[in-house]
């Protein structure tokens, strides 16, 4: 009987931290995709990009998708003028991108995903810690207890972006 009590009081103990653990996981990945549309009112696409005015403003989700139902929302949105649609992909073979965000469980790759979109006008964005450093174009990330990213100024410009003056203020600078 007292085996039982401390069992059940175990998988109470599990259960609570397990769904905090997810309420913290949801949270972040909430304000996370947020963020992502946020960034696209800062960054201006090359000219050449955004030209036809029925063509959607595609953010593709490279990987398995940390975001659940809160990218989602996002499509019935409007960017510079489209709408946007989400795209989900499990690999990236040159699907048309406005916005890759590539997600944890492609850590093992994204420095071959990045060689391959090195040029292209696609935003590049992640959480992988080193992201930026390593050439991606926004890495985003939490430190103590807010969000922050990292914008990786040279790989922008050689893509073509503008980024603005107020965006970049809010940033940490890769040069």
């Amino acid at each position: 009987m007292i085996l039982w009590r401390y069992s059940a009081v175990f998988i109470v103990l599990i259960s609570l931290y397990s769904s905090s653990g997810q309420a913290y996981y949801s949270a972040e990945y909430k304000a996370k995709a947020a963020l992502i549309f946020k960034l696209t009112h800062f960054i201006t696409w090359p000219e050449s990009v955004l030209q036809d005015p029925e063509a959607p403003f595609v953010i593709c989700i490279l990987g398995r998708d940390p975001f659940r139902s809160y990218i989602d929302k996002l499509n019935s949105w409007q960017v510079k003028g489209h709408s946007v649609y989400i795209q989900r992909i499990k690999t990236y073979q040159n699907q048309h991108c406005h916005i890759l965000f590539i997600t944890q469980s492609k850590r093992k790759h994204y420095l071959n995903i990045l060689k391959k979109i090195q040029k292209q006008p696609i935003l590049s964005l992640s959480d992988i810690s080193g992201f930026a450093e390593k050439g991606g174009m926004v890495e985003v990330g939490k430190k103590y207890t807010h969000f922050g990213f990292l914008i990786n100024l040279n790989t922008a410009k050689k893509a073509k972006f503008k980024i603005s003056a107020k965006l970049l203020q809010l940033a940490t600078i890769k040069q």
